[in-house]
């Protein structure tokens, strides 16, 4: 995958490729389902602890399950996440996880 995340929120390329195996999409679309809510709850955690490691390292984890489905409004707003958090700063991070966590249904695009 490209180092540049496209304008897009999901990318259509990725979900394209996902869709030609049928059973392969399904089993990550619930993998995702599964794993992402977690770290989604990981990373609030962090936030509300004021750790700005874990937090970085939350959204780094949170980024790679976004990238797995092409999610690429999700993964800039934890690339956001983690930059600012690797400076050891917490501002703006809340308006950061709203983007994150509050982009398009991934269900639905991928489904």
């Amino acid at each position: 995958m490209s180092s540049k995340i496209e304008d897009s929120a999901v990318d259509a390329n990725t979900i394209a490729a996902l869709r030609e195996d049928g059973s392969l999409l399904r089993e990550l679309r619930d993998l995702f389902a599964t794993e992402a809510p977690g770290q989604v709850s990981t990373l609030i955690e962090a936030r509300n602890r004021g750790d700005a490691n874990a937090v970085s390292q939350a959204a780094h984890r949170l980024k790679g399950t976004a990238v797995t489905f092409g999610a690429n409004e999700m993964v800039r707003a934890c690339q956001a996440i983690e930059q600012v958090a690797r400076t050891g700063s917490l501002s703006g991070i809340e308006q950061l996880i709203d983007a994150s966590v509050g982009g398009p249904c991934l269900a639905s695009e991928v489904g």
